[in-house]
């Protein structure tokens, strides 16, 4: 079929078609051929069974009644829902079904006319819309009108739904032959089109190819910097970790909680930003209290002896150092076998343990826990020491231990500074391979950490030119390993180490 004989079938429906319904509707009587009622009947006009489905119930009922006065030309069903729906119509042969807006009924599926009662006044009637195969009218208009609606549109639906179905088909062909002529002039057009794109994808190629050469020439110099970053990165944090913070404790009296402070301290310390490792240079140490110290090794004791002899370096001192399967931070064991080596330990030991750490580069923070006393290798380690916290608990015994640690060191900052200046006099009076000594005042370092704080007996000391750095009260806890994991979650220790 050719596109203007497709053209003229379409019309020939649409306008037959079309006059035959509004002939209906408008002289509601039989149409027959020849159209003066003789001849062979063509479409004649029938009892329409009309189904009622309404959420109003009551307006349901109503319209059911109102609808009895056209039982010539009606039969009228009402239903009690939109559940089986489908069942109720093939079972009474309905023709027509006529329901609220709010129903669930879906017009495409139940196999008749549909006509929605809707509550607005501009709707679809079948006068002005008459190859619609679905109309919604108003549900409060005349009874009269609603009859001959349903009556009408019921005589109507089947040949209006052959008309669509009709049209439908036609259209089909319609694009159908369009798709036959639009293939037709895209292959006309393809030669033309498959030469052009031949030329776009030779030049796309050209570029595609100087594209990826700047992009690997960019890929590798962001590899570059991005290595030179990381190496970067890792010198300016092996210089930072050749200076690491070091952080010493120590209790006024034994007993005052300076290895538990400083635990703690630790591990709130230790994270990805911090890397701590943890030391404790008691003689007679508490480790096995919190650190999974079961090894028989006299690890801290063989570091300080080669440190005293000088003969420690970093793959000896890596070999003794772990990292604690309870805690996850790094340190070595002190398991008390090692009391000579901290009896004898001088300042040169302490010195020579240091450079070695420093050395390492794999540090930022060091946190030393010290013996309850004034030594050489304690003076030693508080020289090097970022910060000093002295802890104590507030009680009278304790505060006057505190004042007596902060006189002992003012007079060790005083014959430091004193030997300093020894040194100096004799290179300035003209001594030939003086040393000056390498002295640091400690008592600007040091702080004061109450802890165990008993607000009833416990009072802060008054202490010349040292600070309180904060008062712990006492945590009541049933066994130590919960005090510590209590302590490490307080503010106040976790800024101890930074």
């Amino acid at each position: 079929m050719t596109y203007q004989g497709l053209i003229y079938k379409i019309d020939l429906y649409n306008y037959v078609k079309i006059g035959v319904a509004f002939y209906i509707i408008f002289f509601n009587k039989t149409v027959t051929k020849n159209g003066n009622g003789h001849g062979k009947v063509w479409i004649k006009l029938m009892k329409i069974k009309v189904a009622i489905l309404d959420q109003d119930k009551d307006y349901q009922e109503k319209l059911a009644k109102a609808l009895a006065a056209f039982s010539d030309k009606l039969d009228v069903y009402p239903c009690e829902s939109d559940a089986g729906i489908k069942e109720f119509i093939e079972q009474n042969q309905i023709n027509v079904v006529a329901a609220g807006h709010e129903t669930n009924v879906n017009a495409d599926e139940i196999g008749c006319g549909f006509i929605t009662l809707s509550d607005e006044n501009t709707t679809r009637t079948i006068s002005n819309n008459p190859l619609e195969d679905n109309l919604e009218i108003c549900k409060y208009q005349k009874v009269e009108n609603i009859a001959k609606d349903i009556y009408v549109f019921g005589n109507c639906y089947e040949e209006i739904a052959n008309v669509k179905a009709e049209y439908e088909n036609v259209m089909k062909e319609k694009e159908a032959l369009t798709a036959k002529i639009d293939e037709a002039r895209k292959e006309v057009e393809t030669a033309k089109v498959e030469a052009e794109e031949e030329k776009k994808r030779i030049e796309a190629e050209l570029e595609e190819a100087r594209k990826a050469a700047e992009q690997k020439k960019r890929e590798e110099e962001q590899k570059r910097l991005e290595e030179q970053k990381r190496l970067e990165a890792e010198k300016e944090l092996r210089e930072r970790r050749k200076h690491p913070n070091i952080y010493a404790f120590i209790s006024a009296q034994k007993g005052d909680g300076s290895f538990t402070v400083s635990t703690a301290s630790a591990i709130a310390g230790n994270n990805e930003r911090c890397k701590v490792l943890y030391l404790d240079f008691s003689k007679f140490s508490k480790m096995n209290k919190f650190f999974a110290t079961d090894s028989t090794e006299a690890a801290f004791g063989e570091v300080l002896r080669k440190a005293d002899e000088k003969e420690l370096t970093v793959d000896v001192l890596r070999r003794y150092i772990s990292t604690d399967a309870n805690l996850g931070i790094d340190c070595i064991y002190n398991i008390n076998n090692n009391i000579f080596e901290l009896m004898v330990l001088d300042r040169d030991g302490v010195k020579n343990f240091f450079d070695t750490l420093c050395e390492m580069a794999a540090y930022d923070a060091i946190v030393i826990n010290m013996e309850s006393e004034m030594t050489v290798a304690n003076f030693a380690i508080m020289e090097m020491a970022t910060k000093v916290y002295l802890v104590g608990t507030g009680q009278k015994e304790s505060n006057d231990y505190l004042e007596k640690f902060a006189e002992v060191i003012d007079k060790y900052d005083g014959a430091s500074k004193l030997l300093v200046a020894k040194a100096r006099a004799r290179e300035a009076a003209g001594e030939e391979d003086v040393v000056i000594p390498s002295r640091e005042t400690i008592i600007g370092k040091v702080f004061v950490f109450y802890n165990k704080f008993l607000n009833r007996t416990s009072i802060t000391a008054k202490l010349l030119n040292i600070e309180v750095y904060g008062v712990q009260n006492v945590i009541k806890e049933r066994t130590d390993q919960k005090l510590l994991a209590t302590m490490i979650k307080q503010d106040m220790i976790k800024n101890l180490v930074k």
